[in-house]
């Protein structure tokens, strides 16, 4: 687990110690059911697809009819219909993932499709809200997953530089964790 601050990557730290969001939804949304995960960056080209690579490969090794549709979306068109950026899917298939999805814009049905998305920052989130004044489906952070001691965002390769990319892994191998906890416990 990450406890130091990593060079060139992440800015705004927690200082203040708050409820996991699996007891906060329960405790809001006590009939929801997480049967759909949507993760939003900004250009679907690093972040988001390694947050559901990284699921993915989570899911897949339960066996189970509950079967949990994940997908990545960006809210920019910078790159739409291409691969994931090299040095991301090099750095996730030394980690053991496949990344195969291509850049897509997200999309304002998707805000009512998914049961939950899962946004990297803050900036993203703004532009998420701007899409669908009343989606239906519920909306989260990244860091909404994490504990105190991780950076308020994820670091986004494409400014920071390749080298904060295993502090991405990082920080989403260990959202996605605690993420897939609370799909689990929310099936039962």
């Amino acid at each position: 687990m990450l406890l130091h601050k990593p060079p060139n990557c992440g800015r705004n730290y927690r200082l203040s110690v708050h409820p996991t969001i699996s007891d906060e939804i329960k405790e809001r949304h006590p009939e929801l059911h997480v049967r759909s995960v949507l993760f939003v960056c900004k250009a679907n080209a690093w972040r988001s697809p390694a947050a559901e690579a990284i699921l993915r490969k989570m899911a897949a090794k339960e066996v189970s009819d509950n079967r949990l549709h994940i997908d990545s979306a960006g809210v920019s068109e910078v790159c739409p219909g291409q691969p994931a950026a090299w040095r991301l899917r090099w750095s996730a298939f030394r980690r053991g993932y496949r990344i195969r999805s291509r850049a897509r814009r997200v999309l304002r049905t998707d805000l009512v499709r998914f049961d939950l998305v899962v946004v990297m920052d803050r900036a993203v989130m703004r532009e998420v809200r701007l899409q669908h004044s009343r989606p239906t489906s519920k909306l989260a952070l990244v860091s909404d997953f994490l504990g105190p001691e991780w950076p308020d965002e994820v670091p986004d390769p494409a400014i920071h530089g390749p080298s904060c990319l295993d502090t991405v892994f990082e920080m989403l191998e260990t959202a996605c964790h605690s993420l897939h906890q609370l799909i689990t416990q929310l099936a039962k």
